[in-house]
């Protein structure tokens, strides 16, 4: 239990400014510290998701997001703005929005049931749109669906997100 909190609450912090790789070094410790029960698979396996579809917004990787959103995802940017999984591949495409770094911080999974999770955290975004770049901070909840037939296997299906206030 300790060791999970020191994951989700200093390891992020610890790991600030050290390059675009600090999502793999949580993850990779996240990996090695998990429980091992039903519900703390399940856990694991939504954050390693999570953690794929936001490196996937930053290496523009639309297949590494095909493999992480559901069709009809809805997602939500913090000026009411909703994208749909379609939209979101075309924005990236054109340039019209380009994630440069997206660092989450305060990670917390809530497994609804089986087959459905919600993932709350604090972001860090730093992104262009029509090539103005903007730094923000927010909180956000994303909605993850189990993908049937598959246990390890989870899609983004709806995310929301509101300005942090300084």
């Amino acid at each position: 239990m300790y060791q999970f909190l020191f994951l989700v609450l200093v390891a992020p912090m610890s790991l600030l400014g050290q390059g675009d790789s600090v999502n793999t070094r949580l993850l990779k410790e996240v990996g090695a510290q998990w429980p091992r029960d039903r519900k703390g698979k399940m856990t694991r396996a939504v954050m390693i998701s999570m953690f794929n579809y936001h490196a996937a917004l930053v290496r523009k990787d639309r297949r590494a997001l095909s493999l992480t959103t559901s069709k009809e995802l809805q997602y939500q940017h913090s000026n009411g703005w909703i994208e749909t999984q379609e939209e979101q591949f075309r924005n990236m495409e054109t340039g019209y929005l380009v994630y440069h770094r997206f660092q989450e911080d305060s990670v917390v999974v809530d497994i609804k049931h089986n087959k459905l999770a919600t993932v709350r955290f604090k972001a860090t975004i730093d992104v262009s749109l029509q090539g103005k770049r903007n730094t923000y901070h927010l909180y956000v909840e994303e909605d993850w669906r189990r993908q049937s037939g598959n246990s390890n296997h989870w899609l983004i299906f709806a995310r929301r997100a509101t300005k942090l206030t300084p």
